[in-house]
């Protein structure tokens, strides 16, 4: 029984490491894509500031907001920032998934153990009672 026990316990393992590893590149992937789209917002966001200032006399520089500006830079922004978002909360349900698959893999081993190390204390009394291995 032993044996199948090991079995069970190489066959759970050997695909574990690769999809965590999988997981791992995919999160960072998703980081440096949001990095890259954070930055891309943080560019249009700084142009579009540039462009609402409008030079005023002495060389200062007055902010000219309206309705329309407002709604003509959310809606240029918006598609930057939900797609940072939607990075963000597809790494956070990456890493859950991946948290729960090692903790899945974890309890697995310790039912496991729990049964060898069964398995074994049988094992030695039934020696202890039949020492000549009958």
């Amino acid at each position: 029984m032993s044996r199948s026990l090991l079995e069970e316990y190489l066959d759970s393992v050997s695909s574990l490491p690769s999809r965590i590893q999988q997981n791992f590149a995919t999160l960072l992937d998703l980081d440096h894509k949001r990095s890259r789209l954070h930055e891309e917002l943080d560019h249009q966001v700084v142009a579009l500031q540039q462009a609402m200032q409008v030079q005023v006399t002495g060389g200062a520089k007055r902010s000219r907001r309206s309705t329309v500006a407002d709604a003509s830079l959310e809606a240029k922004l918006e598609p930057y920032v939900r797609t940072c978002l939607q990075c963000s909360e597809d790494k956070v349900q990456l890493a859950k998934q991946t948290y729960d698959m090692v903790d899945k893999h974890i309890e697995r081993l310790d039912r496991s153990l729990k049964k060898f190390e069964e398995e074994v204390k049988h094992r030695t009394e039934r020696e202890a009672h039949y020492p000549s291995g009958g």
